[in-house]
């Protein structure tokens, strides 16, 4: 009975422990199988024409743009590269066996001849994807409402780009034989592509690459080429590509890629395609995963958008001696604008070659040489002057008879004659004010500098300011043109109006206005500055900016922000440098001057009523030859004489009086000159403190406007992509961004420009 009632106990233990043990046991077995179960692996292989660095470069970033796609959705398993050697024959057959091998999930292909051998083809066993975009306006691809239309197949299409990319070369180079480098070994069916493309105007030889770039060179060297367009090499290597685009520069030929951005970055003169390579792989890569997720590749659309933007090479057009079309510029982004362009030129360069070279200086170092040479003048009329006179007298001879030897037939004779100014008050004030004119022209060179340096100074910074709105003119009209490629797209769909679209070509037609206006702007402080340096006007040079780094240096330096902070340490600024700019003024120094030399002058009139001119005076004749008729013994000796004379004017009907009362009013007139002169110098200095104190802390404030106004556009500019805010919404919040931007632009320069103007008035 014990033992039967022990098993009891023992199978109702059992049981609660397999009753709450084993299920969680078998949840946990459950959870460990659903989290380790195997991912589907899927099976991707490459083709191409044949090998190709390009399609390499592409497919590697197609790999990591699916690998990030698939996540954890399934595993990716790359094969491997195949290629058909530029073979026809071998491409169509490496294609079926791929086409038809079970292991394989999906093939990516690539090239000319894939494209054309897959267009060909009416069925696949398989997904092909072609990783490459086509022109469906030049090949036979096929295409029906937006997709392939074929089972299993699908491609990229830019629709009429090998046109538009000419006639965008043409409108650079008005060219009527244009000369097209492409692989040797696809030159037939480029030829084919040709004949589809039917240039109308001009006329299309084909070249070959070669081996090498000289072999390329050489096969246009000593043709009458106008223009060349750059196919895309598989066979050149980055060097010898290289070698190519610097030989066709030198040769002075205009260049065009079909790479577009990548290319004319190297040196090609332009090209129309921006850099794709992200964009393109990530779009291959998407259409792989529904490839692979299930979906048909015959119903993927195939029309791969660009934004196309022309890129010009300002280096490149410079070397091939090239200027290009103002209306092809307005719409470019230009590279490279500075390279080549001149030399480097700081704006302590420039105000040193405005210092040394400005013809101002050398009219002004002309009139101290004679303000020097004055000066002796007028000291050399104190020192004896000594002068010699021959005198050759013939009188006829009825009159000589006549006369009795008072008068001779001939008389010749010489005669040395000096003179001593041995006192006159009026002569030393002249030769005392001349030396003072010394002093003031030098000043008034001193003041020239000082105004040529505040000029030149001020003429680089509105260069650089010009320049920042000209960039921010131009990304005005960058984004006036993305929302007309917007709004074109939207009215597509149905979802904008024709006006939105009138609209935006209104904005942008008015952005093209503005860059042309900020573009003269820029012109124009150029060949300003070049003649403040004596520079031919057309000069090129590459400017340095002076930024933030310069704002903050002399803050630190002056400690500005330490008095703008509350008035009474303002004033004790503008007190102190009004007190320097006193005696640091050139012009108030001059008129100092002055003021001396109308004292002595106003003194010199007052002494004419009491002093007299005192001088000394003499002369000797030596008779060389003569003949008298007559009987008066002649004077065979020589002459001579000797005196010294006094002159005092008693009465010259009130001159003096009249020319006292003169110079004593020029004397007063010059006083209240220089007490003028005083204001306007401590105006100058108060102005140019008031203008600082305001433009420093507004480059902060300007900052943040523009931040809150590129923010408050990114917004309004997401709403109007949902369409929940109207298009004057967005222009305003646009306006307001570019605004903001071109403030804070101006406002680092406005507080240099006024620090600038706060040198000069100080002095």
């Amino acid at each position: 009975m014990k033992k039967k009632y022990r098993d009891v106990i023992t199978i109702i233990i059992a049981g609660f422990f397999i009753c709450t043990f084993f299920p969680f046991q078998n949840t946990h077995a459950q959870a460990s199988s659903s989290k380790d179960k195997i991912k589907p692996t899927k099976r991707i292989i490459f083709l191409y024409d044949g090998p190709d660095r390009f399609y390499q470069m592409e497919m590697e970033q197609v790999r990591k743009e699916l690998l990030d796609l698939a996540g954890e959705k399934y595993s990716i398993d790359f094969v491997g590269e195949e290629n058909g050697a530029w073979d026809e024959g071998q491409i169509q057959r490496k294609l079926e066996q791929l086409l038809s091998d079970r292991d394989i999930d999906l093939v990516i292909g690539a090239g000319l001849l894939m494209g054309r051998i897959a267009s060909e083809k009416k069925s696949f066993q398989k997904p092909l994807i072609l990783a490459d975009y086509y022109d469906i306006e030049i090949m036979d691809m096929p295409y029906k409402e937006g997709v392939s239309g074929v089972k299993n197949f699908t491609y990229l299409s830019v629709p009429g780009m090998a046109k538009e990319q000419l006639k965008a070369f043409r409108r650079v180079i008005p060219f009527k034989t244009l000369h097209v480098y492409v692989d040797t070994v696809l030159l037939t069916e480029a030829e084919k592509i040709i004949e589809r493309l039917d240039p109308q105007g001009f006329k299309i030889i084909l070249v070959g690459y070669g081996e090498n770039a000289q072999e390329a060179l050489n096969a246009v060297s000593d043709a009458q080429v106008e223009a060349v367009h750059l196919v895309p090499s598989s066979f050149l290597s980055e060097e010898e590509y290289g070698k190519l685009i610097d030989g066709l520069n030198k040769l002075k030929i205009p260049t065009f890629s079909g790479m577009g951005y990548v290319d004319v970055e190297k040196g090609v003169l332009a090209g129309q395609m921006p850099k794709l390579l992200t964009k393109f792989a990530r779009r291959i890569a998407i259409n792989a995963e529904r490839v692979l997720s299930g979906e048909d590749p015959g119903k993927i659309p195939v029309e791969f958008k660009i934004e196309k933007r022309f890129v010009v090479n300002a280096r490149t057009a410079r070397e091939i001696d090239m200027s290009l079309p103002f209306d092809v510029l307005l719409g470019a982004e230009v590279l490279h604008v500075q390279e080549g362009w001149g030399e480097s030129l700081s704006i302590y360069e420039a105000v040193d070659e405005a210092n040394n070279n400005n013809l101002l200086f050398r009219i002004r170092d002309e009139e101290i040489k004679q303000a020097r040479e004055n000066h002796l003048v007028k000291w050399s009329e104190y020192l004896p002057q000594i002068k010699y006179t021959l005198q050759y007298d013939i009188n006829d001879s009825e009159s000589a008879r006549q006369s009795s030897g008072t008068i001779p037939k001939r008389f010749l004779k010489n005669r040395f004659s000096f003179t001593q100014l041995i006192f006159s008050d009026p002569a030393v004030t002249k030769i005392r004010n001349s030396k003072k004119d010394i002093d003031v022209t030098r000043l008034e060179r001193k003041a020239e500098t000082l105004d040529v340096t505040e000029e030149t100074s001020q003429t680089y910074l509105e260069y650089l300011r010009h320049k920042a709105l000209l960039k921010v003119e131009m990304e005005t009209l960058e984004a006036n043109r993305h929302h007309l490629r917007t709004v074109k797209r939207r009215r597509d769909i149905g979802v904008a109006g024709r006006e939105e679209t009138l609209r935006w070509e209104s904005e942008v037609a008015s952005s093209q206005s503005d860059v042309l206006m900020a573009s003269a702007n820029v012109q124009m402080a150029r060949i300003a500055l070049n003649q403040l340096m004596n520079h031919p006007q057309e000069m090129p040079f590459v400017e340095e900016d002076v930024g933030l780094e310069t704002v903050s240096y002399y803050i630190a330096s002056s400690h500005l922000d330490k008095f703008v902070n509350n008035r009474e340490t303002l004033m004790i600024l503008l007190d102190y440098m009004t007190e320097k700019a006193f005696k640091n003024s050139p012009e108030i120094q001059a008129l100092d001057i002055a003021i001396s030399q109308q004292r002595l002058d106003k003194d010199t009139a007052m002494r004419k009523f009491f002093l007299p001119e005192v001088s000394a005076e003499g002369y000797t004749d030596h008779k060389i030859d003569k003949k008298y008729y007559g009987t008066i013994p002649e004077n065979d000796h020589d002459d001579w004489y000797v005196g010294v004379q006094l002159s005092y004017p008693i009465f010259e009907g009130g001159a003096k009086a009249f020319d006292y009362e003169k110079q004593k009013s020029e004397w007063k007139r010059l006083k209240f000159k220089r007490d003028l002169q005083k204001q306007f110098v401590e105006l100058d200095v108060r102005k140019a403190v008031y203008r600082m104190a305001h433009s420093y802390p507004n480059i902060a404030l300007s900052r943040t406007a523009m931040e809150n106004a590129a923010e408050n556009y990114d917004i309004v500019s997401t709403k109007y992509s949902r369409g929940t805010v109207s298009i004057t919404d967005l222009i305003d919040a646009q306006n307001d961004k570019f605004t903001q931007e071109a403030r804070a632009v101006i406002a680092v320069y406005d507080f240099l420009y006024d620090v600038y103007s706060f040198d000069r008035a100080a002095s």
